[in-house]
């Protein structure tokens, strides 16, 4: 009977992986979902260390063995689970790998192997938002929006998605350094997607202090995790619950009455926070009893209590971040389809403190607030302080052939110019690729994990223009080369020449070609006469350059 299930939730995992990857980018899937002969031995050194434990288990400190940085590691027995704990696990696995915004924590590697699952996720070493309200028990009004501003940031993103979480409270807020403000939210156990328009969500769970009305009635949708925003919130001004019992049952029974006092003004306002009437508001907007009256993540991300928050980047600081994206995006408008592949992957093998260089930058373009950036938006931020004109911004932006910029993609943009792709992020992003752990990418590994969206031969087209030495597959010096060689590098364009002569042998037209090129005839007795201005009186070397020309386009 546990075999059973087990061979069924290791389906259901497969299944999640397969559909995330077409409905997606198939290569930040599927290069972070590994399935044997690759296992999470082979790439990280796991420790006895618990960092702490939850609803579905402990977490344990790992060590990357090609960076050397720590990371978290979740694992999952797939053995004798039942039908809920199965569907938990299923759930899990798809909202988290799916996740990629700057104030989720960042899962880099998922391991699934004959007996179990293990989630690899960056490790957030500043602590639990819960441990700073313990230390410092009252928030001012500008640290508490600023804490505030974050959680609705992700939330939206959530929702925007039609995920709910479900389970939102200081334990799983956690800072991303010691000293940091920069909060990330973490365990999505009880997360599921949700669409607005069906039935209403039946399944009371979450931890009871921040449970809304709604959902422990048993009938609720997303307005639930605003409740659970307007509890912390509460907390950080007020310094104690809103709702406070003896018992489970009474404080259940008095979350649903939904009554709750605010204090009076202190002596010293400035000292003490939960003072100024925007924050009663605000407050008192999320702790609204009817659902349908309660603001939404969008509406409460408007609030003007909000504003008292703090900023993080200075005017200049913008104007100099905006002409480094300039330059980036440029860049990155011209990088072939397979190039932004593998610099999205390098994007995911960033440290946090590679990440942290540009995350503001990214929250502050999606003005919005939907957690991706849209061309419009991304437009607006480059046409700002005349740095570039209306015209050349329509024609970048133009050539990103992109509907949205994901965290990820921005990232990756970066990397172009700004982020400084080091050797170890580089190897981290090769690993990806080499399924089999064997030290090389075959191309049948890199079939593997460019998955659909690139057919068989492309993929063999994009092997050789790699393997300098021949021997049929990548080493991670060739790999290393690639990203490290503009894409116009007379070098990566000899390799892609040597290509475009096999083309010429296997294909009709590309024969057509070649032969007009030489001024033979295209079909058996029909002379070709060259025109005046032809290719056929180009020099050797321009027609070589044309032909370099066109296979770069392709890769």
């Amino acid at each position: 009977m546990g075999t059973g299930k087990s061979k069924s939730v290791k389906q259901d995992l497969k299944e999640v992986r397969s559909r995330l990857s077409v409905e997606g980018s198939s290569v930040v899937i599927t290069g972070r979902y590994h399935l044997l002969p690759r296992r999470l031995k082979d790439d990280y050194d796991m420790s006895e260390t618990e960092l702490g434990s939850g609803y579905n288990g402990s977490v344990y400190l790992a060590t990357n063995k090609s960076t050397g940085e720590k990371c978290a590691v979740k694992p999952f027995k797939l053995r004798g689970v039942n039908m809920r704990q199965r569907r938990e696990i299923k759930s899990e696995a798809e909202v988290f790998l799916g996740m990629d915004h700057p104030h989720v924590a960042r899962l880099s590697d998922v391991y699934q192997d004959e007996t179990d699952l293990f989630f690899v996720m960056e490790n957030l070493e500043g602590g639990e938002l819960f441990d700073r309200i313990q230390k410092f028990r009252r928030f001012t009004d500008i640290d508490a929006a600023s804490t505030v501003w974050q959680m609705l940031l992700v939330v939206n993103y959530l929702h925007g998605r039609s995920i709910i979480h479900r389970d939102l409270k200081p334990e799983n807020f956690l800072y991303d350094k010691k000293g940091s403000d920069h909060m990330k939210l973490i365990d999505f156990g009880f997360s599921r997607a949700h669409k607005q328009d069906t039935s209403k969500l039946r399944l009371v769970c979450g931890t009871t202090p921040y449970m809304a009305p709604e959902v422990i009635q048993g009938s609720y949708d997303k307005r639930g995790d605003l409740w659970s925003i307007g509890v912390i919130t509460y907390i950080l001004l007020v310094g104690k619950w809103p709702f406070e019992a003896a018992s489970d049952q009474e404080l259940k029974a008095k979350i649903c009455q939904g009554v709750f006092d605010w204090p009076q003004q202190d002596a010293q306002p400035e000292q003490h926070a939960g003072n100024s009437q925007g924050a009663h508001d605000f407050v008192t907007k999320l702790l609204e009893l009817d659902p349908e009256k309660r603001i939404s993540a969008d509406e409460a991300l408007k609030h003007p209590w909000l504003e008292t928050r703090k900023h993080a980047a200075s005017t200049e600081d913008d104007q100099h971040l905006n002409s480094d994206m300039l330059t980036s995006f440029s860049k990155f408008s011209e990088a072939s389809k397979f190039r932004r592949n593998m610099l999205n992957m390098c994007a995911w093998s960033l440290t946090n403190e590679q990440r942290a260089k540009m995350r503001e930058a990214f929250i502050a373009i999606d003005t919005d607030h939907t957690g991706t950036i849209s061309l419009a938006e991304l437009k607006e931020a480059l046409e700002k302080n005349g740095l570039i004109s209306v015209a050349k911004s329509e024609e970048l932006v133009s050539s990103l052939r992109m509907q949205q910029i994901d965290y990820s993609d921005f990232l990756a943009a970066m990397l172009t110019s700004r982020i400084s792709a080091h050797e170890s992020t580089i190897r981290n992003a090769f690993r990806r690729f080499d399924t089999d752990s064997s030290g090389a990418i075959a191309p049948s590994e890199l079939r593997e994990v460019l998955g659909r969206s690139y057919k068989s031969s492309e993929v063999d087209t994009l092997v050789r223009s790699m393997d300098s030495n021949g021997d049929g597959v990548i080493s991670f010096d060739e790999f290393l080369q690639y990203l490290r060689t503009d894409e116009a590098d007379a070098t990566h364009q000899a390799a892609a020449a040597s290509i475009i002569e096999d083309e010429i042998k296997r294909s009709p037209t590309a024969r057509q070609l070649e032969a007009s090129l030489q001024g033979l005839p295209t079909t058996p007795g029909e002379p070709q006469k060259p025109a005046a201005n032809s290719a056929v009186n180009m020099s050797s070397s321009e027609k070589e350059k044309n032909k370099r020309s066109s296979v770069c386009s392709i890769l």
